[in-house]
């Protein structure tokens, strides 16, 4: 089909094709490493992803089930079994608070005076990490009323989160 051609003709075909190919491929490259980057970021946009989520599975792992919250008078309950079993005994009140339409806080205030401060300390441990009641300490204070004796009167509060009643 060249050989029908004269020779002018036959170097601007030859030439012609040969820019329309290295155009082409020079497309296809351009295309291939554009597409590269593009999944390279996808998947290191993926993996933060699923590093969040895993971050989040484990932060609503350590949550406590629902079920498994006290009521106000289980938390009383829990709370003096507690003073009882650390030797301790206090005054105990309570008051629920709104903190959301769908959550309340209790909170449970022991006062307890002329303890000594390692059943105190002991109560605070148990309440904390002996899981014998599901709260935390919101408020601690400690006040020593005579400076030769080392008695302490000190004030707790133990609160908890949990959904509101309907």
């Amino acid at each position: 089909m060249l050989d029908k051609l004269n020779p002018r003709e036959r170097i601007f075909v030859v030439y012609g094709g040969g820019i329309l190919a290295a155009l082409l491929l020079f497309y296809s490259v351009t295309f291939i490493i554009s597409k590269r980057f593009e999944l390279r970021d996808e998947s290191s946009r993926a993996i933060q992803d699923i590093q969040k989520m895993s971050r989040l599975e484990t932060q609503i792992a350590s949550l406590p089930p629902e079920q498994n919250i006290p009521d106000l008078n289980q938390l009383k309950s829990q709370i003096f079994n507690v003073l009882e079993k650390n030797g301790l005994k206090g005054d105990i009140s309570d008051r629920t608070e709104s903190i959301s339409k769908k959550e309340e806080l209790i909170i449970v205030n022991i006062s307890i005076n002329g303890v000594q401060f390692s059943p105190v300390m002991d109560f605070i441990y148990d309440i904390e990490y002996g899981q014998s009641v599901k709260g935390e300490i919101g408020k601690l204070s400690f006040n020593r009323p005579l400076a030769d004796r080392e008695l302490y009167d000190v004030k707790i509060s133990v609160m908890v989160k949990r959904p509101r009643n309907q």
